[in-house]
């Protein structure tokens, strides 16, 4: 049924008296390469769906934020001996990581506003700035609000290095705000330089909050003592690289910290 409805069929003659004839076999083979043909096609073509990159950057329909496609990969984190500013350092050790999105920004004041339907707790007033004076409590809320998490210490610092190893940026004027820059206050996201993988303000504005403890020791049981912070504020001295870390209680809330939400996908 197959043959005769491509065509393939003479008319008026069956594929039994095809067979009879001793020409069965070859419309048999034909019919055999027929379907592994659409098998083979049908196979490439679901393959190459799988494997269609994701889009660079998505918006987040609750927050209206762009969230950046950071790809899977290894990087190895912490503080080598040609890396200086690391805070409490660590010795370098590898990490693997699976792909994840992260905001293109940190949240800015009208984000949260908008998410949360709460006052502006920010010191330094702005639409476009980043919000401030939220607790960790606070940031970890809006992040699951917004259908998404804070990001680990581990996949910060990837995002952060963006393929780098070691202090990536020579003009630290062009990446971050900092004591030197900020007129000792916030700025609009989005001013300085992004790096590689098209993040803003990973150096300088307001320092971040991450969803990890600093050293689970701290406290084995209940709440975390500290928790661990990432990136450059307003108030540093100069640009704070990947590599920099420190840690604040919780339940803190100063005008230099901020944050940014990671998604596992959207």
């Amino acid at each position: 049924k197959l043959l005769r409805a491509l065509g393939m069929e003479p008319s008026g003659v069956s594929v039994p008296k095809l067979a009879a004839q001793g020409r069965g076999p070859l419309y048999g083979a034909l019919l055999g390469w027929f379907v592994l043909g659409i098998a083979i096609g049908a196979l490439y073509g679901s393959v190459g769906r799988r494997q269609s990159p994701p889009v660079a950057v998505k918006v987040n329909p609750i927050d209206n934020l762009g969230y950046v496609w950071v790809p899977p990969g290894s990087f190895m984190m912490g503080c080598s001996a040609q890396e200086q500013y690391c805070g409490f350092p660590e010795a370098p050790y590898s990490v693997r990581l699976r792909g994840f999105r992260i905001g293109e920004t940190e949240v800015t004041q009208a984000a949260y506003m908008h998410v949360t339907a709460a006052p502006n707790p920010s010191s330094f007033v702005g639409d476009a700035n980043p919000v401030e004076q939220v607790t960790w409590y606070d940031a970890r809320r809006y992040c699951r609000a917004v259908a998404g998490r804070l990001p680990t210490n581990e996949e910060w610092e990837y995002a952060a290095r963006a393929g780098a190893s070691g202090p990536p940026y020579p003009d630290k004027d062009n990446v971050g705000w900092h004591n030197g820059n900020s007129n000792g206050r916030t700025h609009p996201v989005r001013l300085k330089s992004a790096n590689a993988w098209g993040l803003y303000d990973m150096f300088g504005n307001v320092s971040e909050w991450t969803q990890d403890a600093y050293a689970n020791k701290d406290k084995p049981s209940g709440e975390a003592l500290f928790m661990v912070i990432r990136g450059g504020g307003w108030n540093d001295p100069e640009p704070i690289w990947p590599m920099y870390q420190a840690r604040i209680m919780p339940s803190a809330n100063p005008s230099y910290i901020g944050f940014r939400c990671a998604w596992d996908e959207l």
